[in-house]
């Protein structure tokens, strides 16, 4: 079955935009340094997610990943402790 991860709109030490027109680019941007982050993670796909919350809805990125599949779920686990602190943490992780 398909499950994703929440990795947040930005790395964990950044503000993150409030103004939902700017959401989709930051989350775009997100997920572009991510790509660069762990590049040989072929088993996830990075999409913004839009929750629902009392104060109106937020853009996330999820990590995308089919839970029956082993290499998947080790590699989305793989990036849940190494996820970048700040837009300039260029920090490349290799899975293999």
């Amino acid at each position: 079955m398909v499950e994703y991860l929440e990795l947040g709109s930005a790395p964990e030490f950044e503000k993150n935009t409030e103004e939902q027109s700017e959401m989709r680019a930051e989350c775009n941007q997100y997920i572009e340094l991510l790509k660069v982050r762990f590049p040989d993670l072929d088993r996830l796909s990075y999409r913004i997610v839009w929750e629902n919350h009392d104060s109106g809805s937020y853009a996330t990125v999820g990590a995308y990943y089919d839970d029956e599949d082993d290499i998947a779920v080790e590699q989305v686990g793989f990036i849940e402790g190494r996820l970048p602190g700040y837009w300039d943490d260029e920090h490349i992780y290799l899975f293999q």
